[in-house]
């Protein structure tokens, strides 16, 4: 059986999260390159970095979907430094190498809803994520992307998603921007993505 674990600077760096990491080095995705093990320390854009050196977790958290003693997919929240009603999610979200097309997608499923439920209990208005050229691709998946079968499997069933209209910056890298627009908080987040557009 499968649980799903939050880890913050506090969870003791341990094989299943070192293994986790490496196994980013037989991934053939480009986004795995951030969760990478190799040189963690002196490589900020990397999830051990941001956890145990910056720590920018703490305040939400990087989920891992645990199967059989290893973790297998994971994906992060933080509140915006600047706006603590603007949850940035998911963030660094990873799926298993191993892990074959079916699977992964479930995998995506739970890990995914794991963040967006612990974010519903917070007091945030809206959740923001990014997404770099090369995984535009993915995003016909984020809200109403049905199988021939008429089942979801899209990442945020049910709710309205919008793409900002313009590329963006954000931590240092050129990508794209998208919003969960829970309590009429658009405004202010539009406001936010013209401070960082290209």
């Amino acid at each position: 059986m499968d649980e799903v674990i939050r880890i913050t600077s506090s969870y003791a760096l341990d094989d299943k999260l070192i293994e986790f990491c490496k196994s980013a080095h037989q991934s053939e995705d480009p986004t795995s390159e951030n969760v990478e093990f190799l040189d963690w320390e002196n490589r900020p854009e990397t999830l051990l970095n941001q956890i145990y050196k910056q720590r920018i977790y703490d305040d939400g958290g990087y989920f891992c979907v645990e199967e059989d003693g290893r973790f297998v997919a994971g994906a992060g929240y933080y509140p915006h430094e600047d706006d603590r009603n603007i949850a940035v999610a998911p963030v660094r979200l990873y799926i298993h190498p191993e892990a074959n097309a079916f699977r992964g997608i479930k995998l995506l499923h739970k890990v995914t809803q794991s963040v967006i439920e612990y974010i519903n209990k917070q007091d945030h208005k809206c959740f923001v994520f990014f997404v770099n050229e090369h995984n535009m691709w993915r995003t016909k998946r984020h809200s109403d992307w049905k199988t021939s079968r008429g089942n979801y499997v899209s990442v945020f069933p049910g709710q309205p998603v919008k793409q900002y209209e313009h590329k963006v910056e954000y931590k240092y890298t050129p990508q794209y921007a998208f919003y969960v627009n829970y309590e009429n908080y658009e405004k202010e987040i539009i406001t936010w993505l013209e401070k960082i557009t290209l």
